[in-house]
């Protein structure tokens, strides 16, 4: 179970998606919710922020740019294994 100051990041590219996911997990305790609209800017949010993301929620079903999200999810992965060996 993750605690609710979790840092977390919905990627999605339809507004109401990311709506939705985000007032559902505001309705179960969580607080620390960071929006994206595609992986790139998915990824400038990961880079970029002060204290790491521990969650994503990926529901970019209909992804226009696909290639941003492969993007996305392999940067993650580079990520979670550099954080497994430090």
């Amino acid at each position: 179970m993750f605690p609710p100051k979790t840092r977390i990041l919905i990627l999605d590219d339809m507004l109401i998606m990311r709506k939705i996911v985000k007032n559902t997990l505001k309705t179960i305790g969580f607080e620390d919710i960071q929006e994206a609209v595609d992986g790139k800017e998915g990824w400038t949010l990961l880079e970029g922020s002060a204290s790491p993301i521990q969650l994503s929620v990926v529901t970019a079903f209909q992804q226009k740019t696909t290639k941003d999200l492969r993007t996305f999810n392999h940067e993650r992965q580079c990520q979670k294994r550099f954080i497994a060996n430090h």
